[in-house]
């Protein structure tokens, strides 16, 4: 019986400088194509669509022809910049120690180093080639946790919602209208962030409070916008809020800023959406869990000028506090 095997197929090999001299040698004697094949050991195929290829005014020209491969082969070899070690520890870098966004890596890349790496494509490789990376990212998939239409227990006096909030507001094109939240510590400490978004520019503030309540929150919020060392008195407008109970004293905010405030629908707070995004940035550097008992004041102030001074696309690449401080320059 005769015995069956599996034949490996051969590995291609391609065509060598001298034989496509010889080739051109062969074409200018005459000599048939299955001629020119026996004489290189190569099957009909491969000289056939090596004369075709190499053909210049009809003619074969090995010079020509060679050119012409070393092209190909040089195009079909693109840069993977997947695999581009120092390109992959540089995005990990800003991911992981600076925080910054895709995004904001994305146009680094492009301004500093002229190189086109998208925020997509950046995306496409954590998910498929680097998933650990994932944990740097300022948004994350997660479980929302679902509420239902029960009737909010209102215990903020004279609260003015959202709804009536004048429309320059959402337009962000005057400088002055705020908006403000707390960042809770872990079970474990009572102390926490009051902090302060401004619309038009992105500026954060952050003042740490002994507790959550509506007299650590009024007396922040006056560290902030009338005390600052560094800023001096700031001009506001209006501040917008959500519906806890340390917001309680908005009508005196109102009073000492000559201001005005507007509050959130309850569950929504999505319509501050500003600093909720302010917060998630935050958040990479006090993750959820942190004890603000054990944070300094000076290393909160440290990390509210590390976010200050990221570029943000909104803003033309300008950071926050490179355009807070062109508006306050202009009065």
């Amino acid at each position: 019986m005769r015995k069956l095997y599996t034949q490996k197929p051969k590995k291609y090999k391609q065509l060598q400088p001298e034989e496509r001299w010889q080739i051109e040698a062969y074409c200018k004697m005459g000599m048939s194509i299955s001629g020119i094949a026996r004489m290189l050991n190569r099957s009909k195929s491969t000289i056939s669509c090596e004369i075709r290829r190499g053909k210049h005014r009809r003619k074969y020209i090995a010079r020509i022809a060679q050119n012409r491969s070393e092209k190909r082969r040089k195009e079909s070899h693109k840069h993977n910049k997947w695999s581009d070690y120092k390109l992959l520890k540089f995005i990990e870098y800003h991911l992981k120690i600076e925080k910054m966004s895709p995004e904001i890596i994305s146009n680094i890349l492009k301004e500093r180093f002229g190189i086109k790496f998208s925020h997509t494509s950046i995306y496409n490789l954590i998910n498929k080639h680097r998933p650990e990376w994932n944990k740097f990212l300022i948004y994350r998939w997660k479980r929302r946790k679902k509420h239902h239409n029960k009737a909010c227990v209102n215990a903020i006096p004279n609260r003015v919602d959202i709804s009536q909030r004048p429309s320059e507001v959402n337009l962000r094109n005057e400088e002055g209208h705020y908006e403000a939240d707390t960042v809770l510590s872990s079970k474990g400490g009572k102390a926490c962030l009051a902090v302060f978004v401004e619309r038009k520019t992105r500026m954060y503030f952050l003042q740490k409070i002994k507790d959550k309540s509506a007299g650590e929150m009024l007396s922040a919020t006056m560290k902030v916008f009338r005390d600052s060392k560094e800023f001096g008195p700031l001009k506001v407008l209006s501040i917008t809020y959500d519906n806890g109970t340390e917001n309680a004293n908005h009508e005196l905010v109102n009073r000492m800023l000559n201001c005005k405030s507007f509050f959130c629908a309850p569950y929504h707070s999505w319509e501050k959406g500003q600093i909720e995004n302010r917060n998630k940035i935050l958040r990479q550097f006090f993750p959820k869990g942190t004890n603000f008992d054990l944070i300094s004041d000076k290393e909160i102030h440290k990390i509210q000028t590390v976010i200050n001074n990221r570029p943000m696309k909104v803003l033309n690449w300008l950071s926050p506090r490179e355009l807070f401080d062109l508006i306050r320059s202009a009065y």
